[in-house]
């Protein structure tokens, strides 16, 4: 008898030590997370998003809950707090489309666009890190959650005056590093072509940000991101029976719609405007001179590669 006794509180002792919280601490949590879900989910729905974009509570919640930090990590709530996180980013990043900053007050503006740069910079596992299969987000992380994010709001041509005026010069060195390093990496297409949309975006309304990306080699990297699509286009109709007035109409082919192309045709332009870049445009003329001769490109981003020869040349 008295050994089944001890063997009892032996195994109580065991147990507890599996435990970090209370129950109560334990139901808080789940709490926490199925009220995330939900806003998540409603993200989803159409017309939900305008809605959403417009409670300023909502997006001062959202916004503390990306940049919520504890030097204790073993508080109750730190379990948690990670998945909150990514249904956070998937809700600004459903939401980042209708998101008009320019109508936002700063104390909300800033820690919004602060909060998605930092997670777009950050180099730690969190941030890098694929969700795992249980959050049906596969591929997704962190930072290509806040990338998109950014992508999106920067569309917005009310957003792109404002995004440069919230971002200091210190981290608009680290943003610019960051994109041109993932417009580089051919690996991650969807982060690449977001990266693009972003430097061109930037591009048009901060000449400061042009000249910070340029110190990164942008140029070159923006002319392979072409050059790419060029070539993948040029083995897939060497492939097919295609005739060259079809050409144009393909241009699902290279994997990156025309828009993306636009983008990163624009942003070349945007450098070779740039006078404090004018003796750095010359040596990748040549390169250039031959995506405005490609057959594979739409007229558009011919045109646009065109001025920028001219405005380079000047």
């Amino acid at each position: 008898m008295v050994q089944s006794i001890e063997y009892r509180r032996s195994a109580n002792l065991q147990e507890c030590c599996l435990y970090t919280q209370s129950e109560s601490d334990d139901e808080a949590s789940r709490r926490c997370i199925c009220i995330s879900n939900i806003f998540r989910s409603l993200s989803f729905i159409v017309g939900n998003d305008v809605i959403m974009c417009k409670h300023l509570r909502l997006l001062h919640t959202l916004s503390q809950m990306l940049m919520l930090k504890d030097s204790n990590s073993s508080k109750w709530w730190w379990n948690c707090l990670q998945v909150i996180r990514q249904n956070t980013l998937v809700v600004f990043s459903n939401l980042s489309g209708q998101l008009d900053v320019t109508l936002l007050p700063d104390d909300l503006s800033r820690p919004i666009i602060e909060a998605l740069i930092y997670w777009c910079v950050c180099k730690c596992a969190e941030a890098v890190d694929v969700f795992p299969p249980s959050a049906n987000a596969p591929g997704l992380s962190m930072e290509k959650l806040a990338l998109e994010s950014l992508a999106k709001i920067s569309i917005l041509k009310n957003n792109q005056n404002t995004l440069s005026s919230i971002i200091s010069p210190a981290l608009a060195q680290q943003l610019s590093a960051c994109l041109v390093e993932l417009v580089s990496n051919r690996m991650h297409v969807s982060s690449r072509e977001f990266a693009v949309v972003l430097i061109s975006n930037f591009f048009r309304s901060e000449k400061a940000f042009c000249e910070e990306c340029y110190s990164n080699t942008c140029l070159s990297s923006l002319i392979r991101f072409i050059e790419d699509h060029v070539s993948i286009v040029t083995v897939r109709l060497s492939t097919r029976k295609i005739s060259n007035e079809q050409r144009i109409d393909h241009e699902h082919l290279g994997g990156t719609s025309n828009y993306i192309l636009c983008c990163a045709a624009e942003a070349i332009a945007a450098l070779a405007r740039s006078i404090e870049n004018k003796e750095h445009f010359l040596p990748y003329i040549d390169r250039i001179l031959n995506l405005t001769m490609s057959r594979n490109l739409v007229s558009k981003v011919i045109n646009i590669l065109a001025q920028a020869l001219h405005d380079g040349s000047m």
